[in-house]
């Protein structure tokens, strides 16, 4: 038995299993598989960046049609109108001007109320003259500033302080220099006032001839003391607010 050769018969589709053959199933290869797994990866790895690009263009179409966001519209703020002058201005009230400063005392027939600048140098602020407002109270028409005896001031001290008298939304207009029938010379200066034309009627607004001018213009005029000099800024002179203009 040991010099006898064998022979082995083999079945149909057995090549694959009979044992010591040098060919085996590449199915079961692990090459083959992590072939298998490097190209299941890629392709999962193409398809995420595809779905990302997509989805990344389409975002960007959906934010092209969306209409732009507009500011909402602010409030607006309601004008106030001009309320009539009652403080301690030309055509405000005696009340405003005690309120302020003081009660009245009589100076030459009329009430005048005290005051005493910065610079100390006293005034008298002497309510001239009342008009009937549209409110139908009486309302300063004319306010003159007097210095008191023995006071002298120069002409920035006095514009400084006719001016405190000024409704407070004053606008300058103009000024100019005037010689009265008397040859006496004022300067004027010529203002413009939202409140002071709705605190008289439009009628009380003329110069010194009787003819009307704007509603609200009011005038400072700088006048000299007759005694001392005829410069309106003399020294001893006074000032004096009134609706319109000479």
């Amino acid at each position: 038995m040991d010099n006898e050769e064998v022979e082995v018969t083999r079945l149909p589709g057995d090549d694959s299993q009979t044992s010591g053959s040098p060919s085996r199933s590449l199915a079961g290869s692990p090459l083959l598989r992590r072939r298998v797994r490097r190209i299941l990866l890629f392709a999962c790895t193409l398809l995420l960046a595809v779905l990302a690009l997509f989805a990344a263009v389409r975002s960007s179409r959906d934010l092209a049609v969306l209409p732009s966001p507009t500011s909402s519209p602010r409030p607006t703020a309601t004008p106030v109108p001009p309320q009539t002058l009652k403080g301690a201005t030309l055509g405000g009230t005696k009340a405003g001007f005690q309120d302020k400063y003081g009660q009245a005392t009589p100076f030459a027939g009329k009430d005048a109320v005290a005051y005493r600048s910065a610079s100390f140098i006293n005034v008298a602020f002497v309510l001239w003259e009342y008009k009937t407002g549209t409110d139908h109270a009486a309302h300063l028409s004319t306010v003159q500033v007097v210095l008191a005896a023995g006071e002298y001031w120069e002409a920035v001290n006095e514009q400084t302080i006719c001016g405190f008298l000024r409704p407070d939304d004053a606008q300058h207009v103009s000024e100019t220099t005037l010689t009265t029938p008397s040859g006496a010379t004022i300067d004027e200066f010529l203002y413009q006032s939202a409140e002071l034309a709705a605190t008289f009627p439009a009628a009380d607004f003329t110069d010194h001839a009787g003819t009307h001018v704007t509603a609200g213009m009011f005038a400072i005029d700088y006048l000299p003391d007759p005694l001392s000099s005829a410069d309106p800024y003399g020294g001893t002179g006074h000032c004096e607010l009134s609706l319109g203009k000479y």
